[in-house]
């Protein structure tokens, strides 16, 4: 999922909260301009605890002078949440066909369940 340019920093498991945090870090070429603020993505979830990725994304100079925050391998820009919690999301709905039971059994809101049926619809 990382690819060879990304690595697991640290991992921080509050089992009592039902919450894991992993930290993942930049290992590929330079030079790197400067790093984004902490961004979190909503991942799939571990041993029944919401699982989030977390990272400082770098950013680069292009050649024409205009610095761009490197794509993540792990999420499409903009969004805040794993292309693999989307791709369980889009499962799970195909499988209950209904928005309200896919929230429940994901633990998500409605919402999210929402927007990525709009997305998948969008991309069929």
């Amino acid at each position: 999922m990382l690819g060879s340019d990304w690595a697991v920093a640290s991992v921080d498991a509050d089992i009592g909260s039902h919450r894991i945090e992993v930290r993942i870090g930049y290992r590929g070429p330079g030079p790197i301009y400067d790093h984004t603020e902490e961004r979190r993505w909503r991942h799939l979830d571990t041993c029944q605890c919401e699982t989030y990725l977390i990272c400082e994304v770098p950013r680069r100079m292009t050649e024409h002078g205009v610095v761009e925050t490197l794509p993540v391998p792990w999420a499409d820009a903009y969004q805040r949440m794993t292309m693999y919690l989307e791709s369980q999301v889009i499962w799970v709905l195909s499988e209950v066909r209904n928005r309200r039971l896919a929230a429940r059994l994901l633990q998500i809101t409605e919402g999210v369940i929402t927007h990525f049926y709009g997305r998948a619809t969008a991309r069929a």
